[in-house]
């Protein structure tokens, strides 16, 4: 089955479905321009600005809880047939956070499956676990959010090597399976 639901990396948004998308979410660093693609949105498009980091780095901006609550503010009231379109630098981490959160906030209790429909969306899908757990935390899911992100990293480390060195060349170790960086004896 088709997916409903777009993300992508700014590179790609001049071939991404925007014309189709009921709401956008573009999510780009805070010195960034919004993308020429979106500026003729009004209504449907929502705006984030923090750097893809999960801790404190001088010169880089953290996601708050307050650009999560915005993100699940956004699409509160949504119909159920409404797709979205969400995007970031490279499409890998910031975008494929907020889409699980977006899902989430709408299919409550169904954590592993919408882990599933990121891969399907965007194979190579690393969600930055600063925002998955803000996310888990403004909508009540106790950490079983947290927990599927953790099921999602090990499927991804093990599909693909190549995101465990580049999340340790960005200093994001603690996204990382451990005995799948550090083999156990």
């Amino acid at each position: 089955m088709p997916s409903l639901h777009h993300i992508c990396g700014i590179d790609e948004l001049a071939d991404a479905p925007i014309g189709t998308a009921s709401r956008v979410v573009s999510i780009i660093s805070p010195q960034a321009a919004i993308p020429p693609e979106l500026l003729h949105l009004r209504d449907n498009l929502l705006v984030l600005r923090f750097d893809d980091v999960i801790d404190g780095t001088d010169n880089y901006q953290l996601v708050t809880e307050d650009d999560i609550a915005r993100l699940l503010a956004f699409d509160r009231d949504h119909a159920q047939d409404e797709t979205l379109l969400v995007h970031c630098t490279a499409g890998i981490s910031r975008s494929t956070a907020a889409m699980v959160i977006l899902l989430a906030q709408r299919r409550p209790d169904d954590e592993e499956a919408i882990f599933a429909e990121i891969r399907e969306i965007r194979p190579k899908a690393w969600p930055n676990s600063r925002m998955i757990e803000f996310g888990d935390k403004l909508l009540g899911r106790s950490g079983k959010l947290t927990e599927a992100l953790r099921k999602h990293y090990r499927i991804q480390a093990l599909q693909y090597p190549e995101m465990v060195q580049m999340m340790l060349a960005m200093q994001r170790q603690s996204e990382l399976p451990i005995d799948l960086v550090r083999p156990q004896p």
